[in-house]
């Protein structure tokens, strides 16, 4: 019987199994950075645009340079998305509000300008009296040698124009105050709505 013998090189074999295992870890890394670039891009764009979007949109509103009618993109229905979602319901919010405060500012601006007339005319009113009073009592005087009963009258008329007097100063001295106070108040108020 014949043996028959057989020489292979492995060798040559090992190298191009090696050779083969290096173009394969090759094309692996290209298509895993293929794949990050991919990955960076999505998310760039899915993901961190959107939230860079709300964080500056929030800043603005912390600074007090928020556009109220600004409204972030909604891109899709994930947590970004919802986010986004949440600010634009906010801003609409905050619009309304500083509307009211708009409107309200205004009523009482009217209000305090109603009130300042009220209390000139209660004012003038008061003096009047108060210079009729002191008429009546002049008058009375005169009449005193001769009518001692419509002088002791007079006096108790000119005590009472007096409290009447007082009381019409000190609710005009309190109208006063209240309009400086609600000056000061529409003003702060002014100040809110401008800066928002």
């Amino acid at each position: 019987l014949g043996i028959v013998s057989m020489k292979v090189s492995l060798d040559s074999m090992k190298k191009e199994v090696e050779a083969f295992g290096i173009k394969i870890s090759m094309v692996g890394v290209v298509v895993l950075i293929l794949m990050l670039f991919i990955v960076y891009g999505l998310s760039h764009k899915f993901v961190t645009l959107p939230l860079n979007k709300l964080r500056e949109g929030l800043s603005d509103i912390a600074n007090g340079e928020g556009d109220l009618a600004r409204r972030l993109p909604v891109p899709c229905k994930d947590e970004v998305g919802e986010s986004a979602e949440v600010f634009n319901k906010m801003m609409e919010k905050f619009g309304q509000l500083v509307s009211q405060v708009k409107d309200a500012s205004v009523k009482v601006s009217s209000e305090v300008d109603s009130l300042g007339k009220n209390a000139d005319n209660v004012l003038v009113s008061s003096q009047t009296q108060n210079e009729r009073a002191e008429e009546v009592e002049q008058s009375m005087k005169l009449l005193l040698h001769s009518v001692t009963e419509i002088a002791a009258n007079a006096e108790n008329v000119n005590e009472i124009s007096q409290q009447s007097l007082q009381r019409s100063k000190e609710g005009n001295d309190n109208l006063m105050q209240l309009q400086k106070e609600m000056a000061v108040v529409e003003k702060a108020v002014n100040e809110m709505a401008n800066s928002v």
